[in-house]
């Protein structure tokens, strides 16, 4: 725990120095934190997310999608989605996750619609087969203008919710 508490205050503090930092040490850090979302408690969960939503700042802020630090980022985004759809997240995290998964999003929205479109067509055999509801979930989540704010932030965490939740009664075991 106190690894990840340490990780977390760091990049807290130090947030502007992270595009700065050389890629081989953001990687070690950030395979620190893919185990640390998997494997230990829901406290260092908790830490990895803290740790995720502040460096996903910096890549936002950063506005450099090519940047070694957002390239490093962009698997993440698949991981957490896969995360949560597959219910491998402690409940008690859920908005954590959320909020985490959110600026991940804003700093690549394409590449989180895609993601959304090929983990449904997994799923379901058709369109057709998604339903009205889930059709009309996904939409919501998709079309919102990802800007990196605290009103939009909120508006998204409630509609994906909604989704993830109903998502998990209709995905294929």
């Amino acid at each position: 725990m106190q690894y990840y508490s340490t990780i977390t205050s760091f990049i807290e503090e130090k947030s502007h120095i992270i595009p700065t930092l050389h890629p081989d040490l953001l990687k070690q850090l950030l395979g620190s934190i893919e185990l640390g979302l998997s494997s230990f408690t829901s406290e260092i969960e908790c830490k990895c997310l803290e740790f995720l939503e502040i460096y996903a700042n910096s890549v936002y802020f950063n506005q450099d999608p090519q940047a070694p630090m957002a390239q490093l980022l962009l698997p993440f985004l698949k991981l957490m989605l896969d995360m949560i759809f597959g219910q491998k997240i402690d409940l008690n995290n859920t908005m954590d996750w959320y909020r985490t998964v959110f600026v991940m999003i804003c700093c690549f929205p394409e590449h989180y619609k895609e993601l959304l479109h090929n983990f449904l067509s997994e799923q379901f055999d058709s369109e057709a087969s998604l339903g009205k509801d889930l059709v009309e979930s996904m939409a919501t989540v998709s079309n919102i203008e990802f800007v990196n704010n605290r009103l939009t932030k909120s508006k998204f965490i409630d509609k994906f919710d909604k989704f993830v939740v109903l998502v998990s009664t209709m995905v294929k075991k």
